[in-house]
């Protein structure tokens, strides 16, 4: 019942990874800002759930999470995308250590956490999209875009 994580060039390593080890129990899949290789698949058949998410100031997003979808996938899986609005390629974590960080890859970094500790439960995480303020989806796009600054967290 694992999540993976595959950060910017380590998302399309890992799903080779996962697909060359059918034994690993990965439930989901979460891609921040990876690119992925042309027609990539999860073969994996344990993998159920896969959030793609790019920023909308990072060119690293049109070959991730938008041209990409898992559409021919040889199984299906529940394929999120989101888009968090105005966020560069290195603004969605940051260094805790370091004084004065930069509070929209604060706020990038905890959008991905809450994202990444619901993936593996599609209730909750649709529940949590659809009604949380500051994230809408676009029908014709199919994607979820967010204002990190106006999302609220309940606790």
């Amino acid at each position: 019942n694992m999540t993976g994580i595959g950060y910017s060039g380590g998302g399309d390593p890992y799903i080779q990874a996962i697909n060359e080890n059918p034994d690993w129990d990965v439930k989901a899949v979460v891609l921040v800002n990876a690119p992925l290789g042309y027609n990539r698949k999860i073969t994996n058949p344990n993998v159920n759930n896969v959030i793609m998410i790019g920023g909308t100031n990072d060119p690293l997003s049109e070959q991730g999470f938008m041209n990409q979808g898992f559409d021919n996938n040889p199984r299906p899986l529940n394929v999120y995308k989101i888009a968090l609005n105005g966020i560069g390629h290195k603004q969605f974590s940051y260094d805790p250590g370091k004084p004065n960080p930069d509070p929209v890859a604060v706020k990038s970094a905890q959008f991905t956490a809450k994202i990444s500790s619901l993936a593996n439960d599609t209730t909750r995480l649709n529940d949590f999209l659809r009604n949380t303020p500051g994230v809408t989806y676009n029908n014709d796009l199919k994607i979820f875009f967010v204002n990190v600054s106006e999302v609220r967290y309940e606790n």
